[in-house]
């Protein structure tokens, strides 16, 4: 998967910090979560949210992994946050990493 644009790596190294933060921060309610249990929220595997969060991290430099609209959707909920304020999230990492990759478009 390293034939991804700077902009949809940062979507990936983006969504991958927020799952890790939130599983292992706990949101509102402070309640952390194995990744066995926020997989099972989400409704997908184990293995699928590894490669979630392991998206160009030190282990992944250049894997990224971007969920499908319907695991972004289920992620939200996980997040309790609304899926238009997540997108928009990982939509102001693209464009900003894309504006310091093309300094000429700005």
């Amino acid at each position: 998967m390293s034939d991804v644009s700077a902009g949809e790596a940062a979507v990936a190294v983006r969504l991958a910090e927020i799952l890790r933060g939130f599983r292992d921060q706990g949101g509102p309610s402070g309640k952390r979560y194995t990744q066995e249990q926020a997989a099972e929220i989400i409704g997908i595997t184990r293995t699928h949210l590894q490669r979630l969060e392991r998206s160009g991290g030190s282990v992944a430099r250049d894997r990224y992994e971007n969920p499908t609209y319907t695991t972004l959707v289920a992620i939200s909920g996980f997040l309790q946050r609304p899926v238009a304020d997540l997108v928009d999230e990982l939509e102001s990492a693209r464009a900003d990493t894309e504006k310091r990759s093309n300094p000429d478009e700005r």
